[in-house]
């Protein structure tokens, strides 16, 4: 098993391929379901008191991705001088992607200048750039050789990491500080 939050269903991709790729199946179905806005089958959380994050973390506070990421987020910034205007770009960036799905719940386009007047949430994060508690899912199916013979064209795979997730956020690295390296080789592209 893997603590990756809700990137579960992404890891499964790397598992089905390597199903597929040493024979084991030909075909796999990976879904993805959530109930995060309603709370339909939620189990509550608990973090046990005697662990190291319920003695040193969740008594000051971090409590879900918008206080988790802050530390790391901080240093990827100032490690590769990103901006406050880039990162928020990526809401600007994905609420565009999103106001193409006629279900969204929002669909008004947003700019860099309201992503970063919405309040403060923790920082270096906005409302805008918390990712928006919705209910939902999705399906794909992983085969290898059979692609071609279907009628819409296929997306390929062509490489696959991950990571399991640190239970303190005194462990926090810079994520995976050389995971790029590693998924260029796989893919064989040129890192540019």
């Amino acid at each position: 098993m893997h603590a990756v939050g809700g990137c579960s269903f992404m890891i499964h991709v790397r598992h089905a391929a390597a199903a597929i790729a040493s024979g084991l199946c030909e075909t796999v179905l990976i879904t993805h379901g959530e109930s995060g806005r309603s709370g339909v089958g939620r189990t509550r959380n608990v973090v046990a008191p005697t662990s190291l994050a319920g003695q040193f973390e969740q008594p000051y506070g971090p409590m879900g991705p918008p206080t988790l990421f802050t530390i790391p987020v901080l240093r990827y910034m100032k490690t590769y001088g990103l901006s406050h205007e880039t990162l928020a770009m990526v809401s600007v960036v994905q609420r565009e992607w999103a106001a193409k799905n006629p279900r969204a719940t929002f669909k008004t386009p947003i700019t860099v200048e309201y992503v970063l007047n919405s309040r403060m949430i923790a920082y270096p994060f906005r409302l805008l750039q918390c990712c928006l508690v919705t209910d939902g899912g999705g399906a794909l199916i992983l085969v290898a050789e059979r692609a071609r013979d279907f009628p819409q064209k296929p997306v390929y795979l062509l490489g696959t990491g991950d990571s399991v997730r640190v239970t303190e956020l005194a462990d926090f690295q810079l994520f995976c500080p050389n995971c790029h390296r590693f998924l260029y080789a796989v893919m064989r592209i040129e890192n540019r």
